[in-house]
């Protein structure tokens, strides 16, 4: 699968997985099933991703539902982070 960046709103980025290339100077269109995800915030050093991904199975298997996916992402830029003093980082599981 390829990952492609586009941009949502200045300052951020978008990222969708594709399945195969698309180029972007064309018009994109994307046909998609509904998803549903569980997330949950976590703040600290992006090291101790393993043992948030291990609570986060926890917490979906908590509400009956069996994880198929996990994404991470940081709501912040590693130099926001600094100016804010703290590092978050939400993860998606999709059930």
């Amino acid at each position: 699968m390829n990952n492609r960046r586009l941009g949502a709103a200045p300052g951020s980025i978008r990222t969708l997985e594709t399945k195969k290339e698309v180029n972007l100077e064309d018009k994109l269109f994307i046909k998609d099933r509904v998803r549903t995800f569980l997330t949950k915030v976590f703040e600290g050093p992006f090291k101790d991703a393993g043992r948030w991904a291990r609570e986060m199975k926890d917490y979906v298997k908590s509400k009956g539902k069996e994880s198929k996916k996990m994404n991470l992402y940081y709501t912040t830029c590693p130099s926001c982070a600094k100016v804010y003093g703290k590092s978050h980082t939400v993860i998606l599981a999709m059930v």
